[in-house]
């Protein structure tokens, strides 16, 4: 007996007398509508359900997963985008281009897109980079992806001098020059590259700022302070104000004996305040707070005898700056403490005046002082009335004076810098200016030389406004060759792929840098700031023999796996397990087959990309055995599959039932191919139906099967459809159309099977169903296809060819038409007959 299963699918005529691969005994020469199954059995695909019409003259469609309950399918055309409902393909919102925002996408071949949670990217190497959102409400929106900075199209220096000239109100004229070398001759030609540009191009001007302090004496800061007891409806302050709040319930009262007399001439240390200090003269005791002497803090003049009892106040003055005018009589809410008034108030007296920060920072001190130093930041305009966040904090406290330093760096993200006294101790005169630290404590903000980024965006008649997140206003002109234009524009192109890897959003391959790379910052997707921290940007550009284009890109795993159409790579990083940063990030060559400009297919740990020509499918991943990573050829069995359907055109992967991935193809068939990793299983089979399949989309369904969408081409109109996975139906689109479900195989040729050795033995076929009369079932052993001659076929082992010789190309075939299912679990040979 010999049994034949059928999931090593349609495999090439050039397969056919190879009864010594594995692949032959579960092969067949062809299989049309079939579904091939992992397990090994074949069952009829299901029909294609008509949802409506599209108007588009050319489309194609993409899948949009908000969650596991709400997908859509997005039709993308030239001069459209339309937002479908996936049960029957209704319009749900529709966008077309803008004069703010416009885009045409009339290469939807070269139309690629990248889902981030609800933000579908639309990428087109001639049009920005699109962004379709979807919120909680199905509100739709489509606006071009904004960037807090963007890609720069290089990091490089220079030979063109570019010297920016202040018009006032942060409008700037620009002018060039060639650098000039020893001799004085220029060292470049300045282009029209360089200098021309069309509006709304931006520009990078990248020059280093000057080392600023934040420092003020004293009496500075304490000029104006006044003391406050309690806000009523009657206060008013007026911006600009300094208030000392003596927070009473901050009070931390110690008490102390004193153990041995205490002579403050011979005895206190400067600075040194409190009995703790003096472990010799006072010791912790418990009293009646009436019962002793009260001090704020041991002076030279003080004396104590053995036996007093001290008892000593640990308060503080909270310090804070009237931001914006109060009036009791309107703004008094019933509290009586400035911290509850946050529009009107700010905690601290600001010392110095912002200070941009684009690098290292530093919070200097020395001395002994009492009180508490913040250290605040502000991404916006650097003006006290907006947001600041606390970054820093240094603490000498009354009883225990330390020098804190602080330490920080901002080149992830400039801002503004301030510091703030928040704190001081008090004294018994209640003068809060007395308790203030001394100047020779030196306490200073101090903030290191950085790389300042002015972006530059061009206006109509060609002067440049700054449009930096942080802008920095030069009063006199600046001259520098450390500058560059944006890498996405009309002039250079826009990036045509993208995939998000490590939380940094990667875009890659314009038309003038068809290979290169603009990684974002981590955990910053529109922020693509390069620098030396982990978390920087990042500008990578790959060295090969040529300048092919990057054709995919795809993050799998710690690797970034990408194929150009002459070689396969990837970009990993060379410090171990350690995420990609500007420091280790390497590509490295992995393959010589190249690609085809299609998007590749992430399937588990794998990627299956297009070859160059499109008729061949690879399977790109890591191989333990070789521990490198490989593409294995998986049309090797099935090389002409693709080529006489006119090529890989597109495809996604349908998961459930089972895994399977479809493609389209310049013929209008369908490609399919079973898909199990873990068991070799790469079945290929195809679908054909009336008319022409143009695109297709996959879309999860609850615990179903996932829905298979197509455009489809018929009588000359297109259409949206779905392949109907939990119906019985058995025709294709709104006509009805009938198909015929064929499989044929020579998998039976062996060399022991011939007209000289082989005794007759029947065909058999295992149909599960049962197929009730009249059953339009089929076989065929070479010629023609004839009718059974059963009127049901039962469900078990049915006779498909009467008992025969055999030869070495022995061809059986089987068909199903009709609106009914049908499966075929295996066949076999029948025992032979006695001759």
């Amino acid at each position: 007996m010999k049994r034949l299963a059928f999931n090593g699918g349609e495999i090439s005529p050039a397969m056919a007398l190879r009864s010594d691969m594995d692949a032959a005994p579960r092969s067949c020469s062809l299989v049309t509508n079939w579904n091939i199954h992992a397990t090994g059995g074949i069952s009829r695909r299901h029909g294609m359900q008509h949802l409506t019409f599209t108007d588009e003259t050319q489309s194609r469609i993409i899948p949009y997963i908000y969650s596991a309950e709400q997908t859509y399918l997005i039709e993308i055309a030239p001069g459209a985008i339309h937002v479908r409902d996936a049960d029957d393909a209704t319009i749900l919102a529709t966008f077309e281009p803008t004069d703010e925002t416009p885009w045409e996408y009339t290469e939807l071949n070269k139309v690629t897109w990248l889902q981030i949670n609800s933000l579908l990217l639309i990428l087109s190497p001639a049009n920005p980079v699109m962004q379709l959102k979807c919120d909680a409400a199905e509100s739709w929106s489509l606006t071009a992806f904004e960037y807090t900075t963007p890609p720069w199209q290089t990091e490089d220096y220079r030979d063109i001098e570019l010297t920016l000239t202040p018009n006032g109100g942060g409008i700037y004229t620009p002018s060039y020059a060639p650098v000039l070398d020893s001799e004085g001759d220029p060292t470049a030609e300045i282009s029209p590259e360089d200098t021309e540009a069309t509006t709304g191009d931006m520009l990078r001007f990248s020059y280093y700022t000057d080392r600023k302090e934040a420092f003020d004496k004293a009496a500075a800061y304490s000029e104006g302070i006044s003391t406050l007891t309690a806000l009523t409806t009657s206060s008013k302050i007026s911006a600009g104000a300094k208030l000392a709040w003596r927070d009473t319930t901050a009070e931390l009262d110690q008490q102390f004996i004193c153990i041995k007399a205490w002579n403050g001439t011979n005895d206190f240390t400067s600075n040194y305040i409190s009995p703790a200090n003096y472990p010799e003269n006072f010791d912790r005791a418990d009293f009646l707070a009436s019962d002793g002497i009260s001090t704020y803090g041991l002076t030279a003049a003080d004396n104590f005898a053995k036996g007093a009892r001290v008892t000593f106040h640990q308060g503080y003055w909270n310090l804070y700056y009237c931001i914006r005018d109060f009036d009791g009589a309107t703004d008094f809410n019933g509290s009586t403490d400035p911290a509850d008034y946050p529009r009107h108030f700010c905690r601290g007296i600001p010392i110095g005046n912002a200070i941009p920060s684009g690098g290292k920072w530093q919070f200097y001190c020395s001395g002994t002082w009492y009180g508490t130093y913040e250290v605040r930041r502000n991404y916006e305009s650097g003006a006290l009335t907006g947001q600041w966040e606390h970054i820093g904090e240094s603490i000498s406290s009354v009883g225990s004076a330390a020098n804190n330093l602080l330490t920080g760096n901002e080149e992830e993200k400039e801002s503004y810098l301030r510091l703030f006294l928040t704190q001081i101790r008090f004294t018994k005169d209640g003068d809060p200016a007395a308790s203030l630290p001394p100047d020779y404590c030196q306490n200073r903000l101090i903030v290191q030389p950085y790389r300042h980024n002015m972006q530059l965006t061009v206006l109509a008649d060609g002067t440049l406004e700054d449009s930096s997140p942080l802008i920095i206003p030069l009063t006199s002109p600046e001259t520098t060759t450390d500058w560059s234009w944006c890498a996405f524009n009309s002039r250079y192109g826009f990036p045509s792929i993208a995939t998000l890897h490590e939380s940094r959003l990667i875009l890659a391959a314009t038309r003038t840098q068809p290979q290169t790379l603009w990684l974002s910052q981590t955990d910053d997707l529109n922020n693509f700031t390069t620098g030396d921290l982990d978390t920087s940007g990042m500008l990578l550009t790959m060295s090969t023999a040529t300048q092919a284009p990057i054709c995919w890109l795809l993050s799998r795993n710690e690797v970034v796996m990408l194929g150009t159409m002459e070689a396969e790579w990837i970009i990993k990083s060379t410090a171990g397990g350690a995420g990609l940063t500007a420091a280790n990030a390497r590509i490295f060559n992995q393959g010589r087959n190249g690609s085809m400009p299609v998007p590749a297919i992430p399937a588990a740990d794998r990627v299956l990309y297009t070859e160059r020509g499109g008729g061949r499918i690879y399977e790109y991943g890591y191989r333990y055995d070789s521990d490198s990573y490989n593409s294995t050829d998986l049309t090797v069995f099935a090389d002409h599959i693709a080529v006489n359907a006119g090529g890989i055109t597109g495809g996604d992967l349908i998961k459930k039932p089972y895994a399977a991935v479809v493609f389209t193809t310049g013929s209008g068939q369908l490609l399919l191919m079973t898909y199990n990793t873990m068991h070799n299983v790469n079945a290929w089979h195809r679908y054909t139906t009336e008319g022409a399949v143009q695109s297709v989309a996959v879309l999860p369904n609850g615990t179903h099967a996932d829905r298979l969408y197509l455009i489809t081409e018929r009588a000359g109109t297109r259409r949206i459809e779905m392949m109907c996975s939990d119906s019985d139906t058995y025709t294709d689109g709104l006509e009805k159309y009938p198909y015929v479900s064929t499989m044929e195989t020579t998998a039976f040729s062996a060399p022991d099977y011939n007209d000289k050795k082989a005794k007759p033995a029947p065909v058999q076929a295992f149909f599960q169903p049962p197929l009730p009369p009249p059953s339009a079932v089929q076989f065929s052993t070479g010629g023609a296809y004839k009718p059974n001659d059963r009127l049901t076929i039962v469900q078990g082992w049915n006779s498909v060819t009467a008992a025969s010789n055999w030869h070495t190309m022995p061809h059986i075939g089987i068909q199903c038409t009709g609106n009914h299912p049908c499966t075929i679990l295996a066949m076999q040979l029948g025992s032979p007959v006695s001759s």
